[in-house]
């Protein structure tokens, strides 16, 4: 029985998840295989100032115990509507 142009598409989107969650488990290995590499040639010191110069997201930078690049913004008060007539 042949197969109605549903089943097709559906086949090839099938077809198209496969690869691409193919392709992600691959891109993971390649960055396991990188970071396994970089801690088996170079010391914590080394690791930590190149990641200094290459991350910019606060929190990345927290995983390797770097300083934040932005400052928390000050914290002000809650604006509050100020009456003249409240001291008479």
């Amino acid at each position: 029985m042949a197969k109605t142009p549903e089943q097709k598409v559906a086949e090839a989107e099938e077809r198209l998840a496969r690869a691409k969650a193919q392709a992600r488990k691959a891109d993971t290995r390649r960055k396991v295989l990188m970071g396994t590499f970089m801690q088996t040639n170079f010391n914590d010191n080394q690791i930590k100032e190149m990641m200094g110069r290459h991350l910019t997201r606060d929190a990345d930078r927290k995983l390797f115990g770097l300083e934040p690049l932005s400052k928390p913004a000050p914290e002000q008060e809650p604006h509050r509507n100020i009456d003249p007539f409240d001291n008479i």
